[in-house]
This record gives C-alpha cells, structure tokens and sequence, in this order.
C-alpha cells in the first residue's frame, strides 16, 4: 500500500491510493492505465526518437530510487522500449499482488479467512488432479492403441 502511495505521490494523484486494496484498483484503472495508454501512442508515433521515449515515460519518479537509472544513454530505441516495457510489468505485478490479497480486506474473522483460503487451495489442488488423471488416461488409451 505504501508504493502505491507512493506511485500516486510522483504523478501527483490527490488522495490517498493506498488506503485499501479497492482504492489501488481505482487508482490503477484512472491514473496508471491511462497514462500508459498515452505513452503507448507516443510510442506508435513516426520519428520516434530516444529522447521523445525518455521524456514522455510517465513513471521516472516512481524508479527514482532503483539502484541504477532506468534508461542509460548507450541503449538503442528497442532496448529503451523493453527498458519502460519492464517498468510497466512492474508497476503492474504490484496490481496483481494487491488483488491477490484483496479478498482478506474483505473477510474480517480468522475463520472466513481460513475458509477461503482453503477454498483456493482445495481448487488448486482439484484442477491439478484433474489434469494429471486426464494425461494419465490419455497415455494409457494411447498405449492401448498402440499394442492393438
């Protein structure tokens, strides 16, 4: 919630993003999306030059603090777009990892959460004993086939 908050803070979005995992969602959809989505046409656009990528990334602030910058300058406009294309798969895993748990802001006592994690779990567990004994009965009806 935290990096939201701060994602929020470098593109200058008022409110407080990271309150919930819903408020992240809405976050996303209004301000990351479209965002991207704009860098996404500068990107289609003719004569597309290294330094039009950088400036119109909308996330710079947010990679601040990585260790090293994000786009050097001996990289060529491929590797630039691979560069923010990273930054974007970032910015989205954070996303995906606040959905994942959203369902926990939801359930407030310890056995709702029990409850559905072992839900998920026992589906997990399900789909994967479906499709081992799938290809199970597949080699064996192959093999069958095979000896006739």
């Amino acid at each position: 919630m935290a990096e939201v908050d701060r994602l929020a803070a470098t593109l200058g979005a008022p409110g407080a993003h990271g309150d919930s995992c819903e408020t992240a969602d809405y976050f996303n959809l209004v301000y990351i999306e479209p965002a991207w989505e704009r860098y996404q046409k500068v990107l289609s656009e003719e004569g597309l030059t290294l330094e039009k990528l950088y400036g119109s990334f909308p996330f710079h602030q947010y990679f601040s603090n990585a260790p090293k910058p994000m786009f050097s300058h001996d990289l060529s406009l491929e590797e630039a777009i691979e560069v923010a294309e990273g930054g974007y798969r970032r910015i989205g895993k954070l996303f995906t990892e606040l959905e994942d748990i959203r369902p926990f802001e939801l359930l407030k006592t310890a056995r709702d959460r029990q409850n559905y994690l072992l839900t998920k779990e026992a589906r997990i567990v399900a789909m994967t004993s479906t499709h081992a004994a799938m290809k199970v009965g597949h080699r064996s009806s192959s093999s069958v086939i095979a000896r006739n």
